[in-house]
């Protein structure tokens, strides 16, 4: 497609390192569908987006292939070799909520969280992020990664959440905010001392959030920490935990008579996902709102079998020796998405609606079903 691999692809590099405002993407993807339909919007732009073989056409989603730029640059920062420009990077996450996080900002759970102190680039890659729904390999073998395990908005510190917000305040601000800072050796600090590190007049309060974190602990966990000293596990030297991604689409439910699916989506461990996959999600996420109603073809009613369905069917309509054209005819069949003369005598009052064949307003499920002149061959059909 001319759009996708001469005018889009000139756009990429300068967005892998750039932000622009929300509404230059927005007149850019505006253009590239009024460039697609030649001024004529038939459908929904959002269905366009959609890969050709789920009924769409392929074209670029521009906010969604930003969206993918940003989380290859996480995917790099929490799971690629280490890089001067990481230290960078981490210094940048750490102004995040002053909760002094950097990778493990993409474990939390981020609606809570202040996120004014991030640049407009690592913004977007949280923003980005809070597209899907993130969690830890389940029954996954603890590691150093623990000790850097935050203490806040932290979906494994559950317990935590009842803290008051002057509390939680208090602990940030003396820099106790991850695991690490609670732990001695092999031990827990005594209640007596984080009181002291807090700024507690109260130990019944520094000994209650010390119990909530145990408590919230599993057996896995504990038991790490109890055979591994936290002064001999630096941050340099932590690797991050793996990471699983699903999709968030709402409410949203699966309908077998809509276009939009989420069975075809290939998701899983964040340190392996392809840009493909992350882009073919993004489309159905930053798009669900546009696709949820709507359906996977017009071609409903008496004349049609109502267990007939293009799903799964979509490429065979451009497959060898189809040419592309005919595919693209095809395509527009199935949406109902003809020019006839009904459609033409809006644009045009000279033009009149009926068929030139019987003279009955000419739609297209008149054309390819209904016209008198097609009897014979409707026969011999069916």
């Amino acid at each position: 497609m001319v759009i996708n691999n001469l005018v889009a692809s000139s756009l990429w590099h300068k967005l892998t390192v750039l932000n622009p405002p929300g509404r230059i993407i927005d007149d850019i993807q505006r253009t590239l569908v009024s460039f697609f339909w030649t001024r004529q919007h038939w459908l929904r732009a959002a269905v366009l987006y959609l890969p050709v073989q789920e009924g769409g056409q392929g074209l670029i989603d521009v906010r969604s292939r930003v969206a993918v730029l940003r989380l290859q640059a996480v995917q790099r920062l929490l799971y690629s070799e280490r890089h001067k420009w990481m230290d960078v990077a981490c210094a940048l996450l750490r102004a995040a909520g002053r909760l002094g996080l950097d990778r493990h900002l993409f474990t939390l759970r981020l609606a809570g969280v202040d996120l004014g102190g991030l640049t407009s680039f690592y913004l977007a890659a949280v923003e980005a992020w809070q597209l899907f729904l993130s969690s830890k390999v389940a029954g996954a073998a603890p590691s150093t990664w623990v000790f850097d395990e935050p203490l806040f908005f932290n979906p494994a510190f559950p317990s935590l959440d009842r803290i008051s917000g002057t509390l939680r305040v208090s602990l940030l601000e003396r820099g106790i905010s991850k695991i690490r800072h609670l732990r001695r050796g092999v031990a827990w600090v005594a209640a007596e001392q984080l009181a002291e590190m807090a700024g507690l007049r109260s130990v019944r309060m520094a000994l209650q959030v010390l119990n909530w974190v145990r408590s919230d602990l599993s057996s896995s966990v504990s038991g790490f920490l109890e055979t591994n000293p936290v002064e001999q596990c630096h941050s340099e030297q932590l690797v991050f935990p793996e990471l699983v991604l699903d999709v968030d689409l709402e409410d949203w439910q699966e309908d077998q008579g809509k276009l939009l699916t989420s069975r075809t989506l290939t998701l899983g461990h964040f340190s392996s996902l392809s840009k493909r996959a992350l882009y073919q999600a993004c489309v159905k996420v930053l798009n669900v709102h546009s696709l949820r109603d709507v359906r996977e073809t017009k071609w409903t009613g008496p004349s049609v079998r109502s267990d007939s369905t293009p799903k799964g069917s979509w490429r065979s309509l451009y497959k060898r020796p189809i040419e592309k054209r005919v595919g693209d005819l095809q395509w527009r069949i199935i949406q109902g998405i003809l020019a006839t003369n009904r459609h033409v005598a809006r644009i045009d009052p000279l033009v009149g609606e009926g068929c030139p064949f019987c003279g009955a307003p000419e739609t297209v499920f008149h054309t390819f079903l209904q016209c008198a002149r097609l009897g014979p061959v409707l026969a011999l059909l069916w």
